[in-house]
């Protein structure tokens, strides 16, 4: 799995890239990232592959990446027909503690990110108009929000969209989400941990007991893995 690092989630916890890409020519992109991804299809026709399952893209379509989950990206693109998106990257951690006032809301935003999705497509279409012109209002201002030392400012969009997004759920084309949780991933157990005992001396051998993981394969998923920041602790 080739892991993103195209983002910081550790020096910035949410990223929107706001520009619309428009891609004319064919391509693929495979990769995983290890926060949550939502990618909104303004326009623009091809296939993903999530857990092996292919989803024809179509405008209006939003997709939901859950932490390290590798999704395969086939784009079929022309001058005629080109592909425009948006993408918002965010750490799941923030995310959550921002929500710790919405708890209804919360309790979705944990299904989207640690349940186990019947499908990572949200179908949005007759309402995706009201995507686009949520984005399109967050777009100019984005940089002087969010880089000018303004998070809770990119939160507050994140949730927004959340809200809209739970709305939309439960009315009908939904992403389907299944009462059942999905196994976490080796990467996201051990941030989990270091999330929790950040104030506290490292200690390799309660990390390995709690997360249930050997000190070698923490090793291993760290070195490939996690920000070397992440370990940066007195």
């Amino acid at each position: 799995m080739l892991l993103s690092h195209d983002v910081n989630l550790q020096a910035k916890p949410i990223h929107l890239f706001v520009h619309k890409q428009a891609v004319a020519e064919p391509y693929e992109k495979s990769h995983a990232h290890p926060g949550m991804e939502l990618l909104f299809i303004v326009q623009g026709q091809g296939q993903i592959i999530v857990d092996r399952q292919a989803y024809a893209i179509a405008p209006g379509m939003l997709l939901c990446f859950q932490p390290y989950q590798h999704h395969h990206l086939i784009i079929e693109a022309s001058e005629e027909r080109k592909y425009e998106r948006y993408i918002l990257i965010f750490d799941p951690l923030a995310a959550d503690r921002y929500l710790n006032g919405f708890p209804r809301l919360q309790r979705f935003f944990r299904h989207l990110w640690q349940g186990k999705l019947a499908s990572p497509v949200f179908d949005t279409n007759p309402q995706s108009n009201v995507l686009v012109a949520l984005y399109e209002q967050i777009k100019a201002d984005w940089r002087r929000l969010v880089d000018q030392e303004h998070p809770e400012r990119g939160m507050a969009f994140l949730l927004t969209l959340l809200q809209w997004l739970e709305s939309h759920a439960e009315t009908g084309g939904t992403g389907r989400l299944a009462p059942a949780q999905r196994k976490a991933h080796e990467a996201e157990k051990i941030m989990s941990w270091i999330e929790e005992h950040y104030s506290e001396h490292f200690h390799l051998e309660a990390l390995a007991k709690e997360s249930c993981i050997c000190p070698p394969i923490i090793y291993a998923i760290c070195s490939a893995k996690l920000p070397a920041a992440a370990f940066a602790m007195s």
